[in-house]
């Protein structure tokens, strides 16, 4: 009786093991999501053309149709501390303090590599005195966010192409920075543009994720 104990008890491990995995396995191949490194809320009652974070000589800023802000993997950002940043309706630019920010640096205690599958979640409590207040830590800030163009033109939108229903985006400034395109599309993949000039037009298009997902992320470079 034991030993049959013992068996069943190993087939239910098995058989719940087998069901994990294969929720796993069929969510990398048609979830939409994408891995992040930040998760934004913003609860203020402020609306925001677009909502990032910058860092030394860097600024990545996101435009979303459904107000789902957050940093994702693919975008590589390997800095322990950043300013929130976000521009307003009337293309007023507003900062934080600087905070700390993970992304795929190791944990400070153990050493090791952080699970991709965990991200930092920070809110937008509220807006002082035109000041990004948060809802973590925050420290006086050396970093010196990059002048942003008031003036630019950032489309997207969802095109059909055949038989195919793609996201596209079109991003151009009058700008002294580099900047490039990242888009999010189906199965969590990535459009993009490429690294362009001030002035010039960066586009990207994927096949557009569900429930007409669009989210896009333009990240400016001084050179």
């Amino acid at each position: 009786m034991k030993r049959k104990h013992v068996i069943g008890i190993i087939v239910i491990v098995l058989l719940v093991a087998a069901v994990f995995a294969g929720r796993s396995i069929y969510k990398e191949r048609y979830s939409d999501e994408m891995k992040k490194s930040l998760d934004i809320t913003n609860s203020t009652n402020v609306k925001f053309k677009a909502i990032g974070i910058a860092w030394k000589d860097n600024v990545v800023l996101q435009k979303s149709n459904k107000d789902d802000y957050f940093i994702p993997q693919v975008l590589d950002i390997q800095e322990s501390r950043v300013r929130m940043v976000a521009i307003t309706e009337d293309n007023q630019l507003l900062k934080s303090d600087e905070f700390q920010f993970e992304g795929k640096l190791k944990d400070p205690v153990e050493g090791k590599l952080k699970d991709p599958e965990k991200f930092k979640e920070v809110t937008i409590k509220s807006v002082e005195n035109k000041k990004l207040i948060l809802n973590v830590a925050t420290a006086k800030s050396k970093i010196e966010v990059l002048k942003i163009p008031k003036n630019y033109k950032w489309d997207q939108k969802i095109a059909t192409a055949g038989d195919n229903i793609n996201a596209e985006v079109f991003f151009k400034a009058k700008t002294k920075y580099t900047y490039d395109l990242t888009l999010h599309g189906k199965g969590g993949r990535t459009g993009a543009s490429g690294e362009v000039k001030g002035g010039e037009e960066a586009q990207a298009s994927w096949v557009a994720p569900g429930k007409n997902i669009l989210n896009s992320w333009v990240r400016f470079v001084k050179k």
